[in-house]
């Protein structure tokens, strides 16, 4: 992954040949589209993905409010937001039927 530090291009949002430009907390990223997958889904694959679908719809209606109230973590070196707080102790510890 590479990342753009307002070069000649500035930040770059979007699709430019197979690559995507975006931006993931203040940054100016870049890496490859995405493959298709081919092979259908298990239905364990099935389930995980509707319980995240469930669960990331909900936790975006939320998150201003779970984002102002909560402490930002660092975690092996990774950050995460309240939002990425809640959407983890959401899929460990929830079920969705």
């Amino acid at each position: 992954m590479a990342e753009i530090k307002d070069g000649i291009l500035g930040g770059v949002s979007g699709k430019i040949g197979n690559m995507v430009g975006y931006q993931w907390r203040g940054k100016n990223l870049l890496r490859t589209n995405p493959r298709s997958i081919k092979r259908k889904a298990s239905p364990a694959q099935q389930l995980q993905r509707e319980k995240f679908s469930l669960v990331s719809s909900f936790v975006n209606k939320v998150r201003d409010v779970v984002n102002l109230y909560s402490v930002e973590l660092q975690i092996n070196n990774k950050r995460l937001s309240g939002k990425e707080q809640l959407i983890s102790l959401l899929m460990k510890q929830c079920s969705p039927y």
